[in-house]
């Protein structure tokens, strides 16, 4: 079974969140949603709390992993300066993973030196400290070393989430998913 680790915080964009954890779970995969924060429920931006399967744990070497899915919101500048989290992500960039970060969270992957010379998007709020974004609405750069998905916001989650599912499941899973959701676009 594909595992993917999604990680959430006090902040965390709900709908870019949980989209992903849906589809991807649609799709397949075992996706755990675990907490930067603590043990029991973590706030989103829009209030709404939500238990994740548990709480980080920052030693691992998360090779039972095939993909790590991010996040936006308010609370990821928080983590974007995290010594802990930014070590992860850089242990899914090493074992050569796919990296996914929706919103502001493409901040993370620039502060693990990820982005350069890459192809990202990012919500406009940050784009000014990302550098070179680029206008579509889901992005993927594939590199020699590790494949970085990113993704605009919330408006965007979906097409993000059923990219994901194309990516660890293929083309024709994450078709009969968005024709089971009534994603047509």
């Amino acid at each position: 079974m594909k595992k993917v680790l999604l990680i959430i915080f006090d902040g965390f964009e709900e709908v870019e969140a949980l989209c992903p954890a849906d589809i991807l779970r649609r799709a397949g995969a075992k996706v755990d949603i675990m907490s930067v924060e603590r043990e029991g429920s973590v706030s989103g931006r829009s209030g709404i709390k939500i238990v994740p399967d548990g709480r980080l744990d920052f030693e691992s070497d998360f090779s039972e992993y095939e993909m790590l899915v991010i996040p936006g919101g308010g609370g990821v500048f928080k983590i974007a300066d995290d010594e802990r989290v930014l070590n992860i992500v850089k242990k899914f960039a090493l074992g050569g993973k796919f990296i996914a970060a929706i919103c502001a969270a493409p901040i993370v992957l620039k502060n693990c030196g990820l982005t350069n010379g890459r192809k990202i998007t990012s919500h406009s709020s940050v784009r000014d400290r990302l550098g070179t974004c680029e206008s579509e609405r889901v992005v993927v750069d594939s590199s020699a070393e590790n494949t970085l998905i990113t993704s605009q916001g919330a408006g965007t989650a979906m097409e993000f989430s059923l990219v994901l599912a194309d990516l660890l499941f293929g083309n024709k899973t994450a078709k009969e998913i968005a024709i089971s959701v009534h994603f047509f676009r």
